[in-house]
């Protein structure tokens, strides 16, 4: 009788202890997830981002592309994304990415760096295809390392995603859709 009782009390604690490490290691994978992300206030026009370890990021006209099946051809939307890292003794790298679902075959995107970049600090994403399988895909649109230094700086992109007008038969995209989200996540911060 006792060996049924010893045994029965080592398996609850032998449940109580995996049943912590499962929640502890959850709580874990959380937290390295949402710290990864850059935190954003506000909504629509102007979104900005502050961090202790970059600076200032700034969406102009929002992080969110429209999400219609109205889109026709000729329609175009523009946000302007600015990243001002501030003087630091830390050497960190941001990517600027968009998560988003097309199924849009003609819809086209298009990012561009404003000014120069004579440092060699800014790799922008390559290719800007579109998955049009409707599954949620993720591109990086541009890697931006920031060196440590002494001195602040700012990094403009412009992000343009358009449905160009052709001399083509464009029918086949009606009812299509296009969700998309920018944002900005830390790759890495080097502490050394």
């Amino acid at each position: 009788m006792k060996d049924n009782v010893k045994d029965k009390k080592y398996e609850i604690v032998l449940l109580l202890l995996t049943i912590g490490t499962v929640i502890a290691t959850l709580i874990g994978v959380s937290f390295a997830y949402y710290a990864a992300r850059i935190n954003l206030i506000g909504e629509g026009g102007s979104v900005v981002g502050n961090t202790a370890n970059v600076g200032e990021i700034t969406f102009d006209g929002g992080t969110d592309f429209q999400n219609t099946t109205d889109i026709e051809p000729g329609w175009e939307q523009e946000k302007t994304v600015t990243v001002k890292s501030t003087s630091s003794n830390l050497d960190r790298t941001i990517l600027v990415k968009l998560d988003y679902e097309n199924n849009m075959p003609d819809l086209e995107l298009s990012v561009t760096l404003e000014g120069t970049d004579s440092d060699g600090n800014v790799t922008m994403g390559g290719s800007t295809d579109l998955d049009t399988s409707g599954e949620a895909k993720s591109l990086v649109l541009a890697t931006i390392h920031f060196p440590k230094s002494e001195k602040d700086v700012t990094y403009t992109f412009k992000v343009k995603m358009s449905f160009p007008l052709t001399d083509e038969d464009q029918n086949d995209n009606q009812g299509k859709t296009f969700d998309g989200t920018l944002y900005a996540e830390y790759e890495s911060i080097n502490l050394e």
